[in-house]
């Protein structure tokens, strides 16, 4: 930017006659107006936009050490990776996972206790208080083997995630509105509720390992039938009935198909054995035994799981977890999961 400047000047000539020491009056002849460009320096404000990284180092986490203690030994790999896997989004804490043979978990675990060296985890499986029942919330309570959730750090909807415990009810998983315990199994696939049968069985009745697998009730017997051959051929299935804890292996998937009888109450815990589809669950397992279609005595888990796979029985019901018990037990030997 430049500014003009205007002036004015009077040219006045004199001349001076240096011999005769005269002076000389000149006469203005014009005004002359002359423009002059002159460069004057301007200030300007420049905003200037940057992306300034600021290196925040994050306050170390003290680290937390937890023990879990449970008795599902044929999950061991699984729950090795799953430690693994936690201990990679969360590098503070250190989980010591201990996996015991049931059995054994039965007497240990009040001994833990007693000598202060209990799991900071556990399941609620078998305690020596119990005798052959699972430990229930109210004896852990009695022992203060318990304390509840911090419901602060869980999700608003965190009850909502168990809809078949009615959001985890009192007295089975809470006490005076407190969360102490929700169920190993949870949501989904991984409890009771799967089949697990031996093609080669199926193959040697005559029957195809994929489209003859039974789907309803009737169909079951009909391919019972056929596997059993008028007992020629091998049983169809193989029941463990020690207890109630065990026979519910297969009620439990049973009553599932019937529309959904209530083995178990959501309401108190209790079992309903009035309920009228429950019954007719019984009375369907008893026809299976009438008909000599069940591998017959008073067999455990384990017995009922071998029959499978060295023939002498087709199929048994269990829950997600048996991948891990055929992998890991040699008695099933080559047994191909289907």
């Amino acid at each position: 930017m430049f500014k003009r400047i205007f002036f004015t000047f009077v040219l006045m000539l004199f001349v001076a006659s240096l011999a005769a020491c005269q002076t000389k009056e000149v006469v203005v002849e014009k005004t002359v107006e002359v423009q002059v460009t002159v460069p004057v320096p301007v200030q300007q404000t420049v905003e200037v936009k940057s992306t300034v990284e600021v290196m925040v180092t994050p306050t170390p986490r003290p680290p937390v050490t937890l023990k879990v203690l449970n008795y599902s030994q044929e999950q061991a790999d699984f729950y090795k990776e799953a430690v693994q896997v936690f201990h990679e989004q969360y590098p503070w804490i250190t989980v010591t996972w201990d996996t015991m043979a049931q059995s054994d978990y039965q007497t240990t675990l009040p001994l833990m206790f007693q000598n202060n060296e209990s799991p900071d985890i556990f399941g609620t499986g078998w305690s020596g208080g119990s005798g052959n029942a699972y430990l229930a919330l109210s004896e852990a309570l009695t022992n203060g083997w318990v304390q509840p959730f911090d419901e602060t750090a869980l999700d608003a909807n965190f009850r909502d995630r168990f809809p078949n415990t009615n959001k985890l009810m009192e007295p089975i998983y809470s006490k005076d509105g407190k969360i102490y315990t929700v169920p190993r199994d949870g949501e989904g696939p991984y409890g009771y509720g799967y089949m697990w049968y031996n093609p080669d069985i199926f193959t040697k009745a005559g029957l195809d390992p994929v489209k003859d697998v039974p789907t309803t009730w009737d169909s079951l017997l009909a391919v019972c039938r056929k596997i059993r051959n008028n007992g020629k051929g091998p049983y169809c299935v193989s029941i463990p009935e020690v207890d109630p804890t065990q026979t519910q292996r297969i009620l439990i998937p049973f009553i599932s198909l019937d529309g959904g009888a209530m083995w178990q109450s959501n309401q108190t815990g209790l079992f309903d054995l009035e309920d009228p589809r429950t019954i007719e669950v019984l009375k369907y397992v008893r026809q299976l035994y009438a008909e000599d279609l069940a591998l017959p005595g008073m067999v455990d888990k384990s017995f009922s799981r071998a029959a499978i796979a060295n023939g002498t029985a087709a199929i048994y019901f269990d829950g997600g977890w048996m991948p891990g018990v055929f992998s890991s037990t040699r008695a099933f030997g080559n047994l191909t999961i289907s």
